[in-house]
């Protein structure tokens, strides 16, 4: 007796055998496919892991390592809270990430642990200087050979992983300063290589759906002798609609939420790193803006120009000041300035009760800030508290005393409107958090970023055709959310 399951399922029609055929291909195919998809997916995110790791150590001052050698006393330096602070900002921006640590290697072979950054993993750190027991032969490799490395997965004491390993190299002589090692978990791999199969599972069960519905349609009509042949290609193709339709917005609500979360961590981690150089700014910019102004008194806006020329033959400067108050009386020669495009002077106006500043030829009146007439800048008031800037300007003794003492007021000035045309540019707002607050004092703070590195890590703004963006506006209030808004516009060259 010869066994009649194939035909039963297929049956005898020409049709039934087509559907029959389809559905076999069908499903080889999706199995085929499927098995390339998660194959391509699972590559595609060893080469992103080795991207970002790349790209991280490229963005680290490679010079502040050549002085760490793993002591404990070292882990207080500024370089190492440099290179620490640094790396934080990076790995919140790559929640993917569970592990970012840098090792270095001593002389007697053994690898340890420079820095281990907290992902908020369930397990401990590695403390500074510990060494690295059970790390892989092939990150050990990369202080021989200096070359780039995904390894895993691999397991060691804390689970199963996978590794992707840049050097570090020191610029002038090629060595290997140190490895910076990002690690996923396998389970965090097999769990994004299931979210990026959901679609296509999605779709091939769909095929497969309405070739089923399809067949199941054809025998119905042919049971019941129905002679209506457009209903079954018909209702297969409403349902193919249909289900394409929910696949579509489901994939599209989807990868809208995930770009969303991605981008809101990047906007937050940009704008953190704006404030951390914003407050990291220090030595001969400073120096050299206390210098130009140490000796000024008052002045009016008709000698402007001379002063911006002063201020330009200064390389070194690239941040230029706080600018808190102009009174009514200042304000005719400030709006002049500005309509005129001539530029601008503040001042910082201490308390009449307070001490005189001894270090300033005019006690009542020491201007710390310009604007060159060529920025497009303008200045707004603001009534609101303000923040400490101690931290921030620290141009001489007698500036820092002024600041530290919170004895400078403020007065409204130009209305700030988000998007305002500044000349033929238009300003870009960015809301970050602001810095802790503690004098009162009052204002905004103005700056300019040479060569404009700062601004293009703070927003997706595409420079001109030399490659430079300056931050022209950052303005500091205590308002609603504690809001730093930074303004900008590319520069043309």
């Amino acid at each position: 007796m010869k066994w009649q399951g194939g035909r039963r399922f297929c049956g005898r029609e020409p049709f039934e055998r087509i559907w029959c055929v389809a559905l076999v291909l069908a499903l080889a195919f999706s199995v085929f496919d499927l098995s390339w998809m998660l194959r391509s997916a699972y590559f595609a995110r060893r080469a992103e892991l080795a991207d970002e790791a790349s790209r991280t150590t490229f963005s680290l001052r490679k010079t502040l390592f050549r002085a760490l050698d793993g002591t404990e006393a070292e882990a207080e330096t500024p370089e190492y809270a440099q290179i620490r602070t640094h790396l934080q900002s990076v790995a919140r921006i790559h929640p993917h990430w569970e592990a970012c640590y840098l090792l270095k290697k001593r002389p007697d072979g053994s690898v340890y642990f420079l820095d281990d950054i907290d992902l908020n993993r369930e397990f401990e750190m590695a403390e500074h200087g510990e060494v690295y027991a059970d790390c892989p032969p092939e990150i050990a490799a990369i202080f021989e050979s200096g070359r780039a490395v995904v390894h895993g997965p691999y397991r060691d004491v804390f689970g199963e992983w996978i590794t992707a390993a840049d050097p570090i190299l020191d610029p002038s002589t090629g060595e290997v300063l140190a490895v910076l090692g990002v690690d996923i978990s396998v389970s965090s791999m097999r769990a994004h290589l299931v979210r990026g199969g959901v679609v296509p599972v999605a779709f091939f069960a769909s095929i497969m759906l309405i070739l089923l519905v399809w067949r199941g349609l054809s025998k119905l009509r042919k049971r019941r002798g129905l002679r209506l042949a457009w209903l079954d290609p018909a209702a297969v193709a409403v349902l193919g609609l249909v289900i394409s339709t929910t696949l579509f917005v489901s994939n599209r609500t989807i990868e809208n939420s995930r770009l969303k979360s991605e981008f809101s961590a990047l906007a937050s981690q940009k704008s953190r790193t704006v404030m951390n150089a914003i407050q990291t700014v220090r030595g001969r910019e400073f120096e050299s803006l206390r210098r130009v102004v140490q000796g000024m008194g008052d002045f009016d806006p008709a000698t402007f120009g001379l002063l911006v020329d002063q201020f330009g033959s200064v390389p070194e400067i690239r941040f230029w000041g706080w600018a808190p108050e102009v009174t009514e009386d200042e304000r005719p020669a400030f709006e002049a300035a500005e309509s005129q495009r001539i530029g601008s002077a503040f001042a910082i106006r201490h308390h009449p009760e307070s001490p005189s500043i001894e270090e300033s030829e005019n006690p009542n009146h020491y201007p710390v800030m310009l604007m060159r007439p060529e920025m497009g800048l303008r200045a707004f008031g603001s009534s609101t508290p303000g923040l400490d800037v101690s931290p921030l300007l620290n141009f001489g003794a007698g500036l820092d005393r002024v600041f530290r003492s919170g004895y400078a007021t403020a007065t409204p000035l130009l209305p700030a409107v988000p998007g305002t045309d500044i000349g033929p540019h238009k300003l870009v707002y960015l809301t970050v958090p602001s810095p802790t607050r503690a004098s009162g004092v009052r204002g905004y703070l103005l700056g300019v970023f040479e060569p404009g590195h700062l601004l293009k890590t703070a927003m997706n703004t595409t420079p001109d055709r030399n490659h430079l963006i300056r931050l022209h506006l950052v303005e500091m209030t205590s308002g609603a959310g504690d809001t730093v808004v930074l303004a900008a516009h590319p520069e043309a060259r």
